[in-house]
């Protein structure tokens, strides 16, 4: 990736907010310790950040509560970090190689528990 883009993609997921601040704080965190353990580019922080957020934060909102749904957050990262460095062949895992990722482990998704597209 060029350097450019990849200091794009850092600025925007680290601006990242909406009014669940908190709450794309808290999914900030755990996507960055979860990079601390499987290595995972720019796009690919952005693009968690982004998909949790939207979809999955965002839909459920009060009616969700929030420890339950964190700790699947949490599960599902790592999950889906863990299954993007197979993919990447052990190399930085990108944007695109989560979604590779997510077909392999998409039903052991723990948000799948929620509802929310099934």
């Amino acid at each position: 990736m060029k350097e450019s883009y990849a200091d794009s993609y850092n600025k925007l997921y680290n601006e990242y907010s909406l009014p669940t601040t908190e709450r794309a704080d808290k999914i900030r965190s755990i996507i960055e310790a979860t990079s601390a353990k499987f290595k995972l580019r720019e796009d690919a922080k952005y693009f968690l950040l982004i998909n949790f957020v939207q979809m999955v934060v965002l839909p459920p909102g009060a009616d969700t509560a929030w420890d339950r749904l964190e700790k699947a957050i949490q599960h599902d990262v790592e999950l889906l970090a863990q299954a993007a460095n197979r993919v990447a062949h052990g190399a930085e895992a990108t944007g695109h190689a989560i979604v590779d990722a997510l077909k392999e482990v998409w039903n052991q998704l723990e948000i799948n528990h929620f509802h929310l597209w099934n």
